[in-house]
Parts: C-alpha cells; structure tokens; sequence
C-alpha cells in the first residue's frame, strides 16, 4: 500500500480547543442534546446520538476536505438500543400497522453510517465495522484499499461512541461500572491532501508488520482494563472501535511532542482478544 493522505477533524460543539477533550469526553444530557441538533440530522432522537456525532464529525471534516466522490465507515456498537426499543413498544402497544416508518432506519446497524453518509452526500459506499475491538484498525484496512483501488476519492472512517440509559443499563448488568465516554472523530483517508495531517504508510491485522525504525506505542486489553504507555481518556471497555482512535491521536500528539523529525515514523499496536492490529503512521510537515 502507498503512503495515503489522513487528515482528523470532529469534536463537539460545546467543547473548543485542540486536546483530546475536544473529540472525548462525557456529556451531560443537555450537552448531548446541543451535539445532535448541531449534526443537522433529521428526526435526531430516532436516530440515536452515535449517528448524529458521527454526521457532526463528517461534516466537519468535509468543510477542509472538499467535495469529491466518498465513501463512509463507521465504527459499530448498539447504538441503536434506543430505537429499536422505541420500535418494539409501539409495535406491541399499538400494533405494526400504526409504526412510523421513520423509527425503522434508526433499528439498523447501519444507520450509524447510512444515515450520515446521506446528509454529507457521500454516495460511494457506506457501512458499518464493529465486530470487536480492533474494528477501527479494519476501519483504517478497509478505507486505504478503497482508495488504492479507486472505489472512491476519499474515505471518511467515523469513529463513534455514545451512551443512553439502555447502553448504561447493560453495562450495569455486565458488572462494568464505568459510564460510556462519547467520541466524535472523523478521519479521512485521500490519495493526497494539502489538509493532511498524517501520512498512513500501512495496517496490518493479524500479521507481523514491517520494521520501520521509529516508536512503537504498544497497547493491549486485558479483560476490561487497557494498559497503554501514553495517557488516553478512553482506556476501558469499549469493545467496538472508537477507542483505536483515540489511541492513534494520542500516539500521534505524543510523538509530535517528542520527536524533531517529523519523517520518523510511528506505530500503533495494540493487542485484543487474541487478535493484533499495527497502524504505521508518518508526521507531515508542521504538524
């Protein structure tokens, strides 16, 4: 694979600056309602909060970047409890036949991509990754062989995250105390990019990477816990993705933080319920 063009952009509406805080955090309610109506989705609580930060974070990320032929890939994860919660009671209560068709997007898997996809008038592709917890490093895969194979100009890879009363109740259950953290980040993946502010030079899941002469920040999950060299806000379990993200950032910040060279290379590597992801970044100039 060729060296691709990354550039980063998202957060939330309420939060300014350039750290972490930024694209992680935890909202109150009223903040997270003030993050979806500034998605500019339509019918905004049946789509869920996860599909309105991803939305907010492509559209963000489409301002730098231009209009040209996209694709979308979005992080998974049971963003949709609510919705087809939603769905179920009215379905029993008043009968199938008195359902709002608009509820039934929102039930899908999908709809955390397809639904930011049609508002950013991203019509390559769109679908969802969230098998496990290097669903972002697929994510990555996935978006630069689209690229190299010219399926579309660019890809928007949105890692996503949120937590509503259902997520948190299931937590609950599963003995995991800690609250869900929401994430809004997009990033896009272009053969070349005067925004760019990384160089991907590869991804290799499940296989041994190529030596590259630089830092490697080597992560790992063991059970619910993420032990990781360099400080990051999402270090629990988050099983879907989102978290690889916010890993590659940090890893990127620490290394723009510590190295005079922006030419030298980085890894992230992270290690996961038996399976190993490596993404091989590269620092552009003035980042």
């Amino acid at each position: 694979m060729s060296a691709l063009a990354l550039t980063i952009e998202g957060g939330f509406p309420i939060l300014l600056g350039q750290d972490l805080a930024r694209y992680v955090t935890q909202l109150t309610d009223a903040e997270r309602a003030v993050a979806e109506r500034a998605s500019g989705v339509k019918h905004a609580r049946l789509v869920g909060s996860a599909g309105c930060f991803a939305a907010l974070a492509g559209s963000a990320l489409l301002q730098r970047l231009g209009p040209r032929e996209t694709g979308v890939i979005c992080t998974g994860g049971p963003w949709s409890l609510a919705a087809c919660s939603t769905f179920i009671n009215r379905t029993s209560e008043a009968g199938p036949g008195l359902v709002n068709p608009l509820q039934f997007p929102a039930t899908l898997l999908s709809a955390a991509a397809t639904i930011p996809a049609s508002l950013l008038h991203a019509h390559a592709f769109a679908f969802v990754i969230g098998h496990d917890r290097l669903a972002f490093f697929e994510a990555l895969h996935r978006a630069s062989s689209a690229v190299d194979y010219r399926l579309a100009a660019q890809v928007l890879v949105l890692a996503v995250s949120s937590g509503d009363v259902f997520i948190e109740a299931a937590r609950a259950r599963a003995g995991v105390g800690r609250p869900s953290l929401d994430v809004s980040i997009a990033f896009g993946i272009a053969a070349e990019s005067d925004q760019a502010t990384l160089q991907l030079l590869g991804v290799y899941i499940d296989k041994t990477a190529p030596a590259h002469g630089g830092t490697s920040y080597k992560a790992e999950w063991r059970g619910d816990a993420f032990v990781c060299p360099i400080d990051t806000p999402l270090a629990y379990g988050e099983a879907y993705g989102a978290s690889g993200a916010v890993l590659c950032i940090a890893a990127a910040r620490h290394h723009a933080a510590t190295t005079r060279h922006a030419s030298t290379p980085f890894s992230v590597d992270v290690c996961a319920d038996g399976r190993t992801a490596t993404a091989i970044f590269q620092l552009t100039e003035g980042s």
